[in-house]
């Protein structure tokens, strides 16, 4: 860092604890209501929503119009949840209790602050100092409250925030239009698949109406059936009576898969989730085996994964079903791929149980009507996805690699800039 320590203030003395002066709205009053959803990660933050003054001035964070506010709670800090509060009604707002209020003085212009905020310096910093437990880890005021922040004179600050919002709109543009390509890919990607799986590989061959809304025409000659046809057994993960959490053991021999260890078609185990060889075998019934199927009984219904060679023996978890076709007669990938990148995830979500969450039960999941090609054709769908698809999903995971290459120009461009590293245009152009 090249700053000039005689510029570098920590940000207790850049801020304020005063709070404006203004008319106090009546406790009837709408004022704007933050949740942490609505903040964003490049500065972006919606205060649309409102609630009244009497609901929220006891048990939420305020802030006024112009203040700077940072996420507290992980993974929000790391991503980077901050913006300078603009849009206010009446310039007084609350929101979510994870948010670190800053209220510049008169010496730091509030834009300025934000990218401070930004910078690797604070956020690794504050990363490093997070305290409490896993999943709950804050950063602490104090470590906020302490951070030296490079301050030149006000003047060079609104210069280094026109020169960065310059900047860093131009690399956000570049990220925007390479997540459009991505979103452009994975649509293409995905109606290549639907094609494949439910009208077959052979554009000649006759179809006939399924009698099913979301499937429409297949070929002429395969079936359309319930899964539970299709299936030695369909069953449920064991009860959180039978297998809970504090069982889960950091050094076990056996993972859990679990609803968010299905990602993108394939099991993703998570470090520490796992438990020891006993309970597994007292959970024994539910271990996984070559090709089962495992489906996430809640959130994103039709989220699903093969089980391969080296997952056989795992432990279906309590929020999945687990499905074991005949594998002398149906092709787990099929299916996989059917539920995966058609319509037949949404029959689930329609036919889904729960108030709060959506909920899927093996009755649901095998009463689902799918069509059910001869094993070859299943294997040929199959086959060609892979082969068609290869060249899409690599193109996509370069630029998904291109993306991560700009967020770290980002940061890096923001960093040297208020670290004064990088020295202050006097004009921008």
């Amino acid at each position: 860092m090249h700053s000039d320590p005689a510029c570098t203030k920590r940000i207790k003395f850049l801020t304020t604890q005063e709070s404006p002066i203004r008319p106090s709205p009546s406790p009837e009053a709408d004022v704007s209501f933050l949740p942490m959803e609505a903040l964003g990660e490049r500065g972006e933050i919606d205060l649309s929503s409102t609630r009244p003054l009497d609901d929220v001035k006891g048990g939420f964070t305020r802030f006024y119009e112009g203040d700077v506010i940072v996420a507290k709670i992980t993974p929000c800090f790391e991503n980077g949840k901050g913006a300078v509060v603009s849009g206010t009604l009446d310039g007084i707002g609350f929101g979510t209790t994870e948010l670190h209020v800053l209220r510049p003085s008169s010496e730091i212009d509030a834009r300025y602050l934000y990218y401070v905020t930004m910078s690797s310096p604070f956020r690794q910093g504050g990363e490093a100092a997070m305290y409490g437990a896993a999943g709950q880890k804050r950063v602490p005021e104090s470590f906020v409250r302490d951070f030296r922040a490079y301050a030149p004179s006000f003047d060079a600050q609104v210069r280094a925030v026109e020169y960065l919002d310059r900047e860093t709109n131009r690399i956000d543009e570049l990220i925007a239009a390479k997540q459009r390509l991505i979103d452009g890919l994975s649509e293409k990607r995905r109606a290549v698949i639907a094609q494949a799986v439910t009208r077959g590989i052979d554009p000649g061959v006759p179809m006939r109406d399924s009698g099913i809304e979301w499937l429409g025409s297949v070929p002429a000659h395969w079936d359309v059936v319930r899964l539970r046809y299709m299936a030695q057994d369909i069953q449920t993960g064991p009860f959180g009576s039978q297998l809970h959490a504090d069982e889960y053991v950091p050094d076990g021999v056996i993972p859990v898969v679990n609803p968010s260890h299905l990602v993108g078609g394939v099991i993703s185990p998570e470090e520490g989730v796992s438990v020891d060889e006993v309970t597994a075998e007292r959970l024994s019934r539910h271990r996984l085996r070559l090709g089962d199927l495992v489906f996430g009984r809640r959130g994103e219904l039709g989220r699903c994964a093969v089980v391969d060679a080296a997952q056989a023996g795992w432990l279906c978890g309590t929020g999945c079903l687990r499905v074991r076709l005949n594998l002398g007669r149906d092709d787990p990938h099929y299916i996989n791929l059917l539920f995966a990148n058609t319509a037949a995830s949404d029959e689930l979500l329609l036919e889904s149980v729960g108030s709060t969450m959506d909920n899927l039960n093996t009755a649901i999941l095998g009463s689902c009507a799918v069509p059910r090609p001869p094993l070859h054709e299943q294997q040929a769908a199959v086959a060609s996805v892979r082969n068609s698809t290869s060249s899409l999903r690599a193109l996509e995971e370069a630029t998904v690699r291109s993306i991560e290459l700009l967020i770290e120009r980002r940061a890096a461009l923001i960093t040297s800039v208020v670290t004064g590293e990088t020295p202050i245009p006097y004009a921008v152009g």
